[in-house]
């Protein structure tokens, strides 16, 4: 198996207020490519929250982090709170309506195949805690690291 995941990496450079929701512009988008010759599945986890918890809602030194994936040129109008929220667990992509983190992200096709059937866009949202008490300010840099793990798509 072998894929490609450009660019790597979503930098909202703006200092956040509490609760802000700060979704991903079509300059910010990921996008994977299976380069490989099997069709595959994403699965996706937060390794690394930084000094925060993720969660489905924005608490206290709580943030929210939404993945949505398509073949779309922009961004979803609006995320889904239950299916694209991610958690430090891996969480497999579902095909279909209302499939978790979906409607992409399941059975990705190998080359020969083209675009939009070897690639999937990779939306995110984040929202902000609601404040912290961790020790880390609002104007600090806070790394977060999501994890895209791949695997062949069973039939």
């Amino acid at each position: 198996m072998d894929f490609l995941i450009s660019p790597s990496i979503w930098e909202i450079r703006d200092t956040l207020p509490p609760m802000h929701t700060e979704t991903m512009s079509p300059s910010d988008v990921i996008t994977l490519t299976n380069l490989g010759n099997v069709p595959i599945d994403l699965g996706f986890q937060i390794t690394e929250p930084g000094p925060w918890t993720p969660g489905f809602y924005p608490n206290v030194d709580m943030f929210v982090l939404r993945l949505h994936i398509n073949d779309e040129p922009t961004a979803p109008t609006a995320f889904s709170l239950v299916s694209d929220y991610l958690k430090t667990d891996i969480q497999w992509a579902t095909s279909g309506v209302g499939g978790k983190f979906g409607p992409g992200g399941n059975n990705v096709l190998p080359p020969p195949y083209a675009s939009p059937d070897n690639t999937e866009n990779l939306w995110m949202q984040f929202v902000s805690p609601t404040h912290c008490t961790s020790g880390e300010s609002y104007e600090a840099r806070i790394e977060i690291i999501m994890l895209c793990t791949v695997r062949y798509h069973m039939p």
